[in-house]
């Protein structure tokens, strides 16, 4: 067990509560700062694009990334396959966060697979071109009314005339 003692000072030592000047600030007005924006690229420097999943909740069944990787520039396209050791960036240990889809997605956006390119618009439209074939998973995991919750919140909504007398 730590048995580290700290003194208690009734004064803070240092400038608090003073305007503190910052270390590019005069760069900043003269506009002489240099963003990372101005500094021109190295020679053969590659650039990423990522694909995203469109759906929320879903198992992917298939996908096809022949479209990806002949598109123009494109140099390499990462899958989960490529990932080497655990495909997963918890920071518990769980193994319950994969860097890269797999089989399934966990929410909209998640990263499938990404693309390099000699472009950032190569990989970007590079991206957007392969075809992900997946199946929606049971809506219930959203909070929506299902089967007999469907019916019973029926009624309620009846009472309160938002939806109108059904059979069902």
């Amino acid at each position: 067990m730590d048995k580290t003692t700290f003194d208690n000072k009734p004064t803070v030592n240092g400038r608090m509560h003073t305007s503190l000047k910052h270390d590019s600030a005069h760069k900043h007005v003269t506009g002489t700062a240099e963003y990372i924006d101005d500094i021109p690229e190295p020679a053969g420097t590659l650039h990423g694009g990522l694909g995203l999943a469109d759906r929320a909740h879903a198992e992917i069944v298939s996908i096809d990334l022949s479209a990806v990787k002949s598109a123009p520039g494109v140099v390499w396209v990462i899958t989960a396959e490529d990932v080497p050791g655990f495909n997963d960036v918890a920071s518990t240990g769980q193994h319950d966060e994969p860097l890269l889809a797999t089989t399934a997605v966990q929410f909209h956006g998640q990263i499938v697979f990404a693309v390099i390119a000699e472009t950032r618009d190569q990989a970007r439209r590079a991206a957007k071109l392969a075809k992900i074939e997946y199946r929606d998973r049971c809506m219930a995991a959203w909070g929506l009314p299902t089967g007999r919750m469907r019916r019973s919140s029926r009624s309620i909504f009846r009472r309160s005339k938002a939806l109108p007398a059904s059979s069902g």
